[in-house]
């Protein structure tokens, strides 16, 4: 909220008299992790606010990488408003994308934010307040402590019906710390080395380990909603690649997924073709899946499924989707939050061409920083490589200090996932 203060004072100062009389009621704003995700919003908001013409938008399509684009021209004048870029700080590549404060721009702009995961995290955020010079709201080291000790009198828990003593360290190993009460927390998490690039690799190479595939098919996301955003975008960018036609087609949700990704496939700014629902994700669920598949009146890009399902934990055929992805040249993606790449092999059985994970829940396990990640399969890399380039090496969108704190949180992934195993059989056998 600061920073978004900021920006917007800061870009109302740099205006003249008469491009704020053109604007009495002000400005208001969202702030975006990088420069083409800042761009992928600007173009949205001027779509779903019907703010100008399709000459406007930086590419003729949203599944377009507009990396190469510059980023100092872009003020676009329509209908008596305005949708401005302006870059913030260029240590944490926040951008500010600008807009008229008015009620039904800034509900459109905000949904950008929900539906696509391209977000701004609290440590990249608390950097660029650094470096702006401007104030950190924040939680002391010694408040904390007495938060995490007062949670049964003086440093004691309760294990087994009894309470024993607890140390200090024990009591803060699991809280985000503010950088700058970071000397005597664990040296383990290296939590806010904004130039440890390197991390973002480590994790990659971790993750490859536990699905057995090279470090090359995985690539991170902000978040897991951006990490299905990122997908789908790939799978539009491939249809694209393969037709003359100027559309990337359908997308189908097969089966009742997490509601943000059915919004997102539903929303015609990101998909133009629309998107084909298919809520039960039962035997004739697929039946009617073929009969749109061989009608030919509606090209389908992409089939994204969730296994299991959040949260109703069904189960779909996908043996019968990958039949139907190879028969017809679509891409299956498939949501694999719930169960974890740990215990569902949905790449080494050939079955997905992509699968994304929020590795902000069982990867992580502290609650404490947001991401995503997409596996593609060894097949898919190589079929489509030139296109993984254009969509999804964005990689600065997940920023470096929230890689450390999910490298460091996830050492113990492996273990805590047969934990969850176990106690959860426990539990449905109870």
């Amino acid at each position: 909220v600061q920073l978004m203060d900021y920006a917007v004072d800061h870009f109302q100062a740099s205006l003249s008299s008469s491009a704020s009389q053109r604007n009495p009621e002000g400005w208001d704003c969202i702030l975006l992790p990088s420069g083409p995700s800042a761009l992928r919003a600007r173009d949205f908001i001027i779509q779903a606010c019907d703010m100008g013409p399709a000459a406007l938008l930086s590419t003729r399509d949203n599944c377009i990488d507009p990396s190469h684009l510059p980023l100092d021209s872009y003020e676009i004048t329509c209908h008596s408003s305005n949708v401005h870029i302006q870059l913030i700080d260029s240590d944490t590549n926040i951008h500010a994308v600008l807009f008229p404060r008015q009620t039904h721009i800034a509900v459109q702009a905000k949904s950008y934010w929900q539906h696509t995961g391209e977000v701004v995290s609290s440590r990249r955020a608390e950097v660029c307040l650094s470096n702006l010079k401007l104030p950190i709201p924040r939680f002391t080291e010694k408040y904390i402590a007495g938060m995490a000790s007062s949670v049964v009198n003086e440093n004691t828990t309760r294990q087994n019906g009894n309470l024993v003593q607890q140390s200090e360290s024990d009591d803060l190993k699991y809280i985000c710390l503010h950088p700058a009460d970071t000397a005597n927390a664990s040296s383990s998490t290296d939590s806010y080395d904004n130039n440890n690039n390197n991390v973002k690799e480590l994790i990659k190479e971790r993750i490859a380990g536990i699905v057995g595939q090279r470090q090359e098919t995985v690539f991170l996301a902000p978040s897991g909603m951006g990490a299905i955003y990122a997908a789908i975008r790939l799978a539009r960018c491939n249809a694209l690649k393969q037709t003359s036609v100027d559309e990337a087609g359908t997308v189908v949700v097969f089966g009742f997924p997490y509601l943000d990704t059915l919004k997102m496939a539903g929303r015609r700014e990101w998909s133009p073709c629309g998107v084909e629902f298919f809520g039960n994700g039962d035997d004739r669920d697929l039946e009617k899946l073929e009969d749109l598949l061989q009608s030919s009146k509606r090209k389908v890009c992409a089939v994204v499924t969730e296994f299991p399902s959040n949260p109703l934990l069904n189960c779909h055929d996908l043996q019968k989707l990958r039949d139907l992805a190879d028969k017809y040249k679509f891409t299956l993606i498939v949501d694999d939050t719930i169960g974890n790449f740990a215990n569902i092999d949905l790449l080494q059985s050939n079955i997905a061409d992509a699968v994304c994970t929020s590795l902000t829940k069982l990867f992580n396990g502290r609650g404490d920083a947001m991401a995503g990640s997409v596996i593609l399969s060894e097949r898919y890399v190589k079929e489509n490589g030139g296109i993984l380039e254009q969509t999804l090496c964005g990689e600065e969108e997940l920023f470096c200090s929230d890689a450390s704190a999910l490298f460091a949180n996830s050492e113990d992934f492996l273990q805590r996932s047969h934990q969850i195993n176990r106690t959860t059989e426990e539990f449905a056998d109870w």
